[in-house]
């Protein structure tokens, strides 16, 4: 049963039984929202967003694109690239946001 539950069970269930999770250095949601709140706009956007978020995204988009078009994997990363950082940059802004919102929520919530 230890194979379903891997699948469809929550970090917080697998962490409790097993002592392992699916993602292990993934942070909990309000540190995440905390840690960008304190570190500021341009972490966010281009450390988290741009760094974290579009590279990794743009680097197995262009292995995608040299894969299926038969094309160089260079080349393909020269045009996927730009896209990907410009996204993340789009993600990064979009989490921040989502960070402010979350703090203003707590404060709102001890008050």
């Amino acid at each position: 049963m230890i194979g379903k539950e891997i699948f469809f069970g929550s970090n917080a269930v697998l962490q409790r039984k097993y002592g392992f999770s699916r993602c292990p250095r993934m942070k909990p949601t309000k540190e995440l929202l905390a840690e960008l709140e304190e570190k500021g706009f341009l972490f966010s956007v281009f450390y988290r967003g741009a760094l974290c978020w579009g590279l990794p995204f743009g680097l197995l988009s262009s292995l995608a694109i040299s894969f299926f078009a038969h094309t160089s994997y260079i080349a393909a990363m020269i045009q996927i690239l730009p896209i990907a950082l410009i996204f993340g940059a789009i993600f990064g802004w979009g989490l921040w946001g989502v960070a402010l919102l979350q703090g203003v929520k707590q404060r709102q919530d001890k008050d």
